[in-house]
C-alpha cells in the first residue's frame, strides 16, 4: 500500500497509527505512554498522567482525547478503553 507520509517524521500532532485495548489496573503501569485515549462507552477514567499526577477525566465515546498517561486505574466508569 502506498503511504505518501513515509518520509515525514511523526510527532504528537500526527494521527495515531495503532491502538491497544487497555485493562484498567491499579497495580501496573501501561507498557507505553499514550498519545491519546478513546472509549467505547462514555464515562470517567482515573488516569496517571505522564508527570505522575492522578486525575479523573470524563471522556465521550468515540472521541479521541489527547492525553498522555502512564496508567489507567480500576475506578474507571468508561468501558472499552483504548490507547493510541
Amino acid at each position: 500500500m502506498s503511504d505518501p507520509f513515509t518520509n515525514h517524521t511523526p510527532g504528537l500532532e500526527f494521527p495515531s497509527t495503532g491502538a491497544i485495548l487497555i485493562a484498567p489496573n491499579n497495580g501496573a503501569e501501561l507498557t507505553t505512554v499514550t498519545h491519546a485515549l478513546n472509549v467505547g462507552t462514555v464515562g470517567s477514567v482515573l488516569v496517571t498522567m505522564l508527570d505522575g499526577l492522578n486525575i479523573m477525566v470524563n471522556i465521550t465515546a468515540g472521541v479521541v482525547f489527547p492525553i498522555r498517561v502512564t496508567g489507567v486505574r480500576k475506578q474507571a466508569r468508561a468501558r472499552n478503553i483504548f490507547l493510541s
